[in-house]
């Protein structure tokens, strides 16, 4: 079985039109955050090997494949480029505005709304057929390439051939979002079988970082007392699970830790931890609303623990422990930037139940919380829970 790896270029420098322009084939190049994007892609294929690397001959990816490859497990192959996987070409509407876009072709406008991937760009292609374009170029690629491959593409070319992989209609491609440096994996089990979809349009954990979670804080507007209340959440969940919060901010966290039956991985406790409140700012419905941003950005494997902090249905009697229940017992282990005991911290958000369904709500989140500290007296790894 070989591994195909899609992904898309980083963010690109739209000067000052800000990204709100019909770009397909216009060649700029990567901004600055494009270009640690892909420094941050590059940490997944460290010390990986691949057979061979092809990309769209457009600036933005080649200098995206540039920056992912430094970090391959040598030797590394030559990088070749490919014009069939280019982007989507939208002739007479290329660069231009979608405000005048929208202004000088009214009909043509309110056409592609209705056929997104089969509406032809006036003078251009349509994603359909430009995906068909990639489709014939990326199976020659197979044909000619044996082992692990490494393709960096455009999202409108790769999503419009996952529609074709999945029989996704092309007009309903937008469902597959795909990210900047958002990763594809394809698997192949023999030469000239069918391709599966392992995943698509992710970040995966190995590209965070602490320069990621700083970023994403910067991003969504985070204030300090909430940087640190987020920071104190993620070392006493790391402190759970007998990890070290200096090992995990380095970056050495181990993929795996057992913790009585259950396989917890601790990135995406710690993440999840550092990024569960970045929309706290927007009350009760935070959690989902930071769950969106993150799936948005790709880091799917962060959304559920997240989105799942402040709900005590997060709580599975009998069933092992998971890292959604971590992330909210140790939530709930934290007042603003301290530790604190499950009493402390309860009695004191007791005080702000105005009603009898709000003081039942806070009793299933108490509840929740002794659940998974006493699954955790089981573990042997909370003492001191009540």
């Amino acid at each position: 079985m070989r591994t195909i790896w899609l992904v898309r270029h980083g963010a690109v420098d739209f000067g000052e039109l800000k990204g709100r322009v019909c770009m397909g084939q216009t060649d700029r190049r990567l901004s600055a955050e494009g270009e640690w994007q892909a420094r941050c892609m590059a940490r997944f294929f460290k010390d990986r090997q691949v057979s061979g690397i092809f990309t769209s001959p457009l600036i933005r990816t080649r200098r995206t494949t540039e920056l992912i490859t430094a970090r391959l497990k040598p030797p590394v192959p030559k990088t070749v480029s490919v014009p069939g996987l280019m982007e989507v070409s939208t002739g007479e509407w290329e660069d231009l505005p979608y405000s005048v876009i929208h202004e000088r072709f009214p009909e043509q406008d309110e056409a592609r709304v209705h056929a997104l991937g089969r509406f032809c760009f006036p003078g251009g292609e349509s994603l359909e057929q430009a995906g068909r374009r990639f489709e014939k170029a990326f199976y020659k690629i197979l044909r000619e390439n044996e082992g692990d491959l490494l393709v960096v593409a455009h999202a409108g070319v790769i999503r419009t051939f996952l529609c074709f992989l999945t029989g996704k209609d092309v007009d309903e491609q937008f469902d597959l979002f795909i990210p900047y440096l958002g990763l594809t994996e394809l698997s192949q089990e023999e030469p000239g079988g069918p391709l599966q979809v392992r995943r698509y349009g992710c970040r995966p954990l190995e590209t965070l970082g602490w320069d990621v979670a700083e970023h994403v804080w910067e991003d969504c507007g985070v204030t300090q007392a909430q940087r640190a209340h987020m920071i104190k959440v993620a070392e006493t969940a790391m402190e759970l699970i007998g990890a070290d919060p200096a090992a995990a901010k380095a970056g050495g966290l181990p993929e795996t830790v057992e913790v009585q039956d259950s396989r917890i991985d601790p990135r995406v406790l710690w993440y999840g931890a550092l990024l569960h409140d970045i929309k706290r700012a927007n009350g009760k419905s935070h959690p989902g609303d930071a769950a969106e941003y993150l799936q948005r950005e790709g880091y799917k494997e962060l959304t559920v623990p997240v989105a799942m902090h402040h709900d005590p249905a997060v709580w599975q009697p009998g069933l092992p422990l998971t890292e959604a229940e971590l992330l909210y017992y140790a939530d709930k282990l934290v007042q603003e930037d301290r530790r604190v005991s499950l009493e402390e911290r309860f009695a004191k958000s007791r005080e702000k139940c105005a009603s009898l369904e709000a003081m039942a709500a806070h009793e299933a989140r108490y509840q929740a919380a002794k659940g998974i500290a006493w699954k955790l007296r089981g573990a042997g790894l909370e003492e001191d829970i009540l």
